[in-house]
């Protein structure tokens, strides 16, 4: 009979067998790995953050542009249908207020003077602006023309816009003048 050789494997790494150096070599690795996710996640958040701020800047500017035009320009003929279409740029909350306006105050005063104002916004600026809500200062010239001529007038105004994002879309809700 031969005598049996038992022979084993090491599968695994004794503690014993690994120098500090090691552990300090992988444990200064995955340190750097865990700083590097860390910062390139603060950078990426950052950088969407500015994005979406940016965006919000811009669009809601073309937004309270738009209404704001067509909130105070009008004309007696068609004034009633108008102020329906601006509307539906404005919160639920702003949209009753301005309508209860224009239907007590000023649709009856522009058809019975016949007005017809034109508005144009000549500059825009961003006072504030977050990803969902913004204020916008909107310079604006008026020219008017009534049933009496010599009564037409050019204003200017200076009007702070407050903006809302919601379900998708800038509404104005709420149009100060300054």
């Amino acid at each position: 009979m031969s005598p049996k050789l038992r022979f084993r494997p090491k599968l695994g790494v004794s503690l014993r067998n690994v120098s500090l150096r090691n552990l300090l070599i992988v444990g200064g690795a995955l340190t750097l790995l865990v700083a590097s996710l860390a910062a390139g996640s603060w950078v990426g958040y950052g950088w969407w953050q500015d994005r979406s701020v940016a965006s919000a800047r811009d669009d809601s500017t073309i937004v309270a542009k738009r209404t704001v035009e067509g909130m105070f320009g009008y004309d007696y003929h068609t004034i009633d249908d108008q102020m329906k279409k601006v509307t539906g740029d404005m919160t639920p909350d702003f949209k009753a207020d301005w309508m209860k306006v224009t239907n007590s105050v000023l649709a009856p005063g522009a058809k019975d003077k016949e007005l017809v104002v034109q508005a144009t916004v000549v500059e825009t600026g961003v006072i504030s602006s977050s990803a969902d809500h913004t204020e916008i200062m909107i310079f604006l010239n008026q020219k008017s023309s009534g049933k009496d001529a010599s009564k037409g007038t050019y204003d200017a105004s200076r009007l702070r816009v407050k903006m809302d994002h919601k379900g998708g879309h800038w509404l104005v809700a709420d149009v100060n003048p300054i």
